[in-house]
């Protein structure tokens, strides 16, 4: 989420990144519980704008919004989901196991990351490259 704040201050937002928690308590906490149902996009419809960006949309940490993580993930394979965030801080070995059979079944990449946003923003025991993705692969 912090990369939202950092696309406004790059678009000339009045902010820096020190406004970060102040930002995150007073803008994105309005959406905090049932995140998924109040957000005001629809997961599908940010997957088919990055589609026709020519991204590939990832379903990132998915563990975090509880067991109706692959409910969500399989509502947006329609829409042109492409991969998966398997290889992540919260991520148990079961939980990788998941998420790697997950998106072996359904074809997506698998992606790995620490959901570090800085020295700033993370305020957990991360450094960057723990949580990678051993066999990388050019995606064309």
């Amino acid at each position: 989420m912090s990369d939202i704040l950092k696309a406004m201050i790059a678009e000339g937002a009045p902010y820096t990144l020190n406004d970060w928690p102040e930002f995150f308590n007073s803008k994105v906490k309005l959406y905090h519980g049932h995140f998924i149902e109040n957000f005001p996009v629809h997961s599908s419809e940010a997957v088919e704008v990055i589609r026709q960006a020519g991204g590939i949309p990832v379903f990132a940490h998915p563990a975090r919004i509880g067991e109706a993580d692959l409910k969500e993930i399989e509502l947006l394979l329609p829409h042109g989901l492409g991969g998966i965030e398997v290889y992540y801080p919260f991520h148990g070995s079961e939980l990788v196991e998941r998420y790697e059979n997950y998106a072996q079944k359904h074809d997506l990449i698998k992606t790995g990351g620490t959901d570090w946003h800085g020295i700033e923003l993370t305020t957990w025991n991360v450094e960057m490259g723990d949580f990678g993705i051993a066999d990388l692969k050019t995606i064309s």
